[in-house]
């Protein structure tokens, strides 16, 4: 585990993925052939674009070659790609939630995250601005009341104005998709930054908030993916899966608020801590797989892993070991699900090679597709840029 084999690993995956960039229409396909890097339609994601712009950006920072043409070709044919918009927020049309088009906090969440990365790459303040747009009108349509005490919605139905679910996913990523805007405005424009930074600040604190106190079970040991209009979790939740590995990914963006927004977090060191060693008890498995979709009601994991509940775990560990030490979280974990994830994840050259979606427990793939389908190796890129921006390989204490 060295910072070389993180560039390495890198260079991979946005290579991986170059032959897949639409240069003619433009976007990214999404569909892909299983053992190949083919197409086999036409069909595009826009959390895979949105995605595929962020990690080009990446790679643009790293000194990838090419990365910098990938990451414009992506930001200037996002519309283009996907025109369908309400004001700045990009429509979705997931038939398998609703008949109607709708507004997806998710998926704005994303578009904030990943415009905000790209403006921040290129010092782009046209993509900084736009982030900023899309993340007031966000604010505006899906919270309702307060953000600390009753949280976001994650759908708005447009044909009905109907707001409805409430996740984890939108917690976390709108929260992620305000310090990366903050940190977006700081570098292209300044005083915007300064304008907005007491609003966008109260945002990722209530947003913090509320996922210590609905969102976070830390004696338990897992996080709640889905809860009801009240902020209460779903009727049946214990027989539902929840999420370990989202635990771990609230844990970094708290080190990062902490470095860059300067905003205290009074449930790091006692809450969080347990929340992180619960997590890693219950979703660590013998042979170094994570076994991310937790049942309350077995107190146990299903016994498959995932790709991305693996490189955040991994992730999640090193952060967690930077701020509590090492007798706490001992490197040898990190270790033992990084070499899982490359024993097993990693789809052999002679079968096409990238990252499969899904592998059990004791390292046997169960699912092929490459993408996942709508993520790329998006976490993957996010744990070698953190690892690499943190030094979370460096000295500890013990």
């Amino acid at each position: 585990m060295t910072p070389q084999y993180f560039k390495e690993h890198l260079s991979y995956i946005l290579n991986w993925w170059e032959d897949l960039i639409d240069w003619q229409n433009g976007g990214v396909f999404t569909a892909i052939k299983f053992f190949s890097k083919e197409p086999y339609s036409d069909y595009k994601a826009p959390l895979m674009h949105l995605r595929q712009m962020y990690n080009y950006s990446v790679g643009h920072e790293q000194g990838h070659p090419g990365a910098e043409k990938i990451a414009k070709h992506l930001a200037d044919s996002l519309f283009e790609v996907f025109p369908d918009k309400q004001g700045a927020l990009m429509i979705s049309f997931e038939k398998r939630r609703s008949e109607s088009p709708v507004i997806s906090a998710y998926l704005n969440a994303y578009q904030v995250i990943c415009i905000s990365r790209y403006a921040r790459a290129f010092q782009h303040r046209p993509s900084a601005e736009l982030a900023l747009k899309v993340y007031h009108e966000l604010d505006d349509l899906l919270t309702d009341g307060s953000l600390a005490d009753q949280g976001t919605w994650d759908l708005l139905l447009l044909e009905s104005g109907e707001r409805k679910i409430k996740t984890d996913n939108a917690h976390i990523h709108r929260c992620e998709g305000a310090f990366n805007l903050l940190r977006a405005l700081e570098v292209c424009a300044p005083e915007l930054a300064d304008k907005e930074r007491n609003y966008l600040s109260q945002q990722i604190s209530d947003l913090c908030g509320y996922f210590d106190r609905r969102i976070s079970r830390p004696e338990e040991g897992y996080t709640v993916e889905k809860l009801a209009d009240d902020s209460s979790p779903v009727s049946c939740y214990e027989h539902h899966k929840q999420s370990l590995a989202h635990g771990f990914e609230w844990l970094g963006f708290c080190q990062e608020i902490e470095r860059y927004v300067h905003i205290p977090l009074p449930f790091e060191d006692k809450r969080l801590y347990q929340l992180c060693r619960n997590t890693l008890d219950n979703g660590l498995a013998e042979k170094g797989c994570f076994l991310n979709d937790y049942l309350v009601a077995h107190k146990a994991s299903a016994l498959q892993g995932c790709f991305w509940p693996q490189v955040e775990a991994v992730l999640g560990a090193l952060w967690a070991r930077k701020r509590w030490g090492e007798k706490a979280f001992p490197l040898e974990k990190s270790e033992r699900m990084l070499d899982f994830y490359q024993r097993f994840f990693m789809i052999p050259e002679s079968l096409g090679g990238g990252i499969a979606s899904n592998v059990s427990a004791n390292g046997v793939p169960t699912n092929y597709t490459t993408g996942h389908p709508h993520k790329c190796d998006h976490h993957a890129v996010r744990m070698v840029e953190k690892i690499l921006e943190f030094d979370l390989l460096g000295e500890v204490p013990e």
